[in-house]
């Protein structure tokens, strides 16, 4: 049974996974929101202004005011305060499955934040909420996202040809990967 409470910070060596607040919205716009090589493996479209980051956060409390199975947490590191990423999970609970996303700042990439921040959401999920499946739909070309997600002992399932299309119009390849808790297989 999914035991899904109120966002609550998740907290590791060096970083706090925490709910996002309107103060963070110049940070999310300057570290990665208007970077168009962090944007080129999402969905969604650069910002153009600090306006455009404001109304996602708008967007994220409402999902945490509403106790909604989209959570989207801001990875901020314990000493500094800085804000370097995002991490995100949408919960089907019928299934008690989760579909995770993630992204950091180019400045604090290959520094094994991205690495500490999936183990804190994936022990959460898994010891906390009581999910069975965590799902990560990766974009084929997106090599350093599907490396560490084998690091973390995910399995590629598939590849769902032409899922997305990019930014550029042309649509591309996803791998498909999951890790499932292994106190619930059958």
């Amino acid at each position: 049974m999914i035991n899904l409470k109120r966002i609550e910070n998740l907290v590791s060596e060096q970083l706090i996974l925490r709910a996002f607040t309107l103060n963070d919205k110049e940070k999310l716009y300057n570290n990665w929101g208007i970077d168009t090589e962090i944007a080129k493996y999402m969905l969604w479209k650069n910002y153009k202004s600090i306006e455009d980051a404001e109304k996602s956060i708008n967007y994220y409390i409402e999902c945490y005011d509403n106790n909604s199975n989209f959570r989207q947490y801001a990875i901020e590191l314990k000493d500094t305060k800085e804000l370097i990423g995002q991490i995100s999970f949408d919960i089907s609970k019928r299934h008690e499955s989760a579909e995770i996303a993630y992204l950091l700042s180019k400045k604090y990439q290959n520094n094994g934040y991205m690495k500490e921040s999936l183990l804190l959401l994936i022990n959460y999920l898994i010891d906390e909420v009581g999910i069975t499946k965590i799902k990560a739909e990766v974009m084929i070309e997106n090599i350093p996202s599907i490396k560490l997600l084998e690091k973390l002992g995910f399995e590629k399932e598939g590849i769902e040809k032409l899922k997305y299309k990019k930014k550029d119009g042309l649509f591309t390849d996803v791998v498909i990967m999951s890790i499932i808790d292994d106190k619930r297989k059958k």
